[in-house]
Formats: C-alpha cells, sequence, structure tokens
C-alpha cells in the first residue's frame, strides 16, 4: 500500500520572528484551501481537505495535550494563562500564554518540536486514490511563485504527492 507522508509542520501555517519581523509561512492546509480552482479539481481539494483537516484536529489534540502536561494549574487544577495584565488567570480568552515555569517550558517545546516533526500519513486506497494524484498535478501546476520558507515547504509537499512510500503489509 502506498502512503503520503507529510511532517506534521507542513500542514499548518506558521509564524516566525526574523530580525523583529513576524514572517508567515503558509502550511499546506491554508495553502490549498486558498487555491481558485474550477470544477473537478475544486471538488477533489475539498475533499482532501476534509482528510488533512482532520489530521490537523488530532495534532490540535495531541498539542493540548502536552499543554495539560506541562501548563502551570490552579488548587482546581485548571489551566493556568497569562492575561493580557501579565496577571495569572484560568480564564481563557484567545491568549494561548499558558503559564509554564522555565523548565516545563523547554520540556513543553522539546516535546511540541518532536511532535510536529512527525509524519502525518495518509493512506492511499481506492476511495482517495484520484484525490491524491490530482493534488499533485494541481501542485506541480502551480503558477504561484514561492520564496524563503513556503519554497521549501512547496518542494516538500510536492516530494509528498510525487513520491508515496510504499508499505507492505
Amino acid at each position: 500500500m502506498k502512503k503520503i507522508a507529510i511532517k506534521k509542520f507542513l500542514l499548518l501555517s506558521s509564524a516566525d520572528f526574523i530580525e523583529g519581523k513576524e514572517v508567515q509561512a503558509l502550511g499546506f492546509i491554508d495553502w490549498i484551501a486558498g487555491q481558485k480552482l474550477h470544477g473537478k479539481d475544486s471538488r477533489v481539494r475539498t475533499k482532501l481537505l476534509k482528510i488533512f483537516i482532520e489530521k490537523a484536529e488530532e495534532i490540535e489534540a495531541d498539542r493540548k495535550k502536552l499543554v495539560e502536561e506541562f501548563a502551570e494549574k490552579d488548587k482546581e487544577g485548571k489551566i493556568l494563562y497569562i492575561g493580557k495584565d501579565g496577571k495569572d488567570t484560568t480564564e481563557f480568552s484567545g491568549n494561548v500564554n499558558y503559564k509554564l515555569s522555565e523548565d516545563s517550558q523547554a520540556k513543553f517545546n522539546k516535546e511540541y518540536e518532536e511532535m510536529m516533526k512527525e509524519d502525518c500519513i495518509v493512506d492511499i486506497v481506492p476511495s482517495n486514490k484520484e484525490l491524491v494524484w490530482r493534488t499533485r498535478d494541481i501542485l506541480l501546476k502551480t503558477e504561484e511563485t514561492f520564496v524563503g520558507k513556503e519554497a521549501a515547504f512547496y518542494d516538500e509537499w510536492c516530494d509528498a504527492f510525487e513520491n508515496p512510500i510504499e508499505v507492505k503489509d
């Protein structure tokens, strides 16, 4: 059986700070969702997105488990956040600054980084074979230009779809 193996961090959009400026890099999910496609290609993209969005939800669930493991908690066991005023709070307000000790922060970062370097695997089965091959064609025929981090991401996406791994059961 063939499988697509794509690193988890390549699926999700990310931001880095380079020389003090925030630099965004689109992940595969956001990139493919943003493509202007017609007819069958659009339908194929939508079906494939469902598969990858499920994978993204699994990644988010795993991230939440790490937060639960490493974040500081109040006396009742609720996760503590650093509020906008800099004070501890258990109220989530869209702020993703969990309260972590320096040691816990390092452990969380290490675990999260290792998790994001893992492969996300999608089996190529008869029911999604056309989705995979059409997506490969969409990737290879895009007229979009890529630079920097996105160019590296694009190359990895193409490799994953051009060269599915063979797994013997």
